[in-house]
């Protein structure tokens, strides 16, 4: 059976990255939080244990605006949405303004890439299997406010992405960036700031190996649930990446 590598429809996704320096006992909280992150069911339990539901909701505050229904959405949404991370290493140089002096630092890199799952949507949707208005819509999207949408708007095309893109939200910092740093309090030396950064349209052309008489397998399964994009409670998470 013959195989041979197929350049797929460019996709537009969003890449998240995390920044903390590169310490040892970091290691094990960084690879927990993100191995228990690819099941959904380790995920849910975290997010809903009762003495840290409040906790997370609490150091969500100051960033979005969220009840206890709009948490509980969001956290039955998050699905498979997380596929994969990889980590790289770069010398990080910063000014002390405090002693005036630099400090050199190694830092770790922990780099997310979400991408819709565009099968589901088109199919949702009935659109035609080209990404064009998929991916300018996602330019436009992650500034909006869930609010905005009336009733009959919520099964278009932006709202179900925009709901992608706050499930993300949620995922990143209520679950990734809150236990990470959830296990470093309990050291004795503080870290004194994480860093989240993003690239909101970060574009991704693969190249996929497949027999010549296979159909495309490249489907993404169970990344959100788009029958229930138009559920999303009032008041959501209002801001983006």
């Amino acid at each position: 059976m013959p195989e041979k590598y197929e350049l797929n429809e460019t996709q537009l996704g969003i890449n998240v990255e995390l920044l903390l320096p590169k310490k040892a006992n970091y290691q094990g909280a960084l690879y927990s939080a993100l191995t228990d992150g690819f099941d959904k069911e380790k995920v849910h339990n975290y997010l809903h244990a009762p003495d840290r539901k409040p906790q997370i909701k609490d150091f969500l505050s100051s960033y979005v605006s969220i009840t206890d229904e709009s948490y509980d959405w969001y956290s039955n949404k998050i699905g498979k949405i997380f596929k994969g991370y990889s980590m790289y290493e770069v010398d990080g140089v910063f000014w002390d303004e405090e002693h005036k002096r630099t400090i050199e630092e190694n830092t770790q890199v922990i780099r997310m890439i979400f991408i819709p799952p565009y099968k589901a949507i088109e199919g949702k949707l009935g659109l035609d299997g080209r990404n064009e208005k998929m991916l300018s819509v996602l330019h436009q999207v992650q500034l909006t406010d869930l609010n905005t949408f009336h009733d009959k708007e919520k099964e278009t095309l932006e709202y179900i992405l925009l709901n992608w893109v706050k499930i993300i939200t949620f995922f990143v910092y209520g679950y990734v960036m809150f236990r990470i740093q959830e296990s470093i309090l309990k050291l004795e030396v503080k870290e004194e700031e994480i860093w989240v950064v993003s690239f909101p349209s970060v574009i991704i052309n693969k190249s996929v190996i497949k027999a010549d008489d296979l159909q495309d397998e490249n489907v993404e399964e169970d990344t959100v649930e788009t029958s229930d994009c138009g559920a999303a409670p009032s008041p959501s998470l209002r801001e983006g990446l």
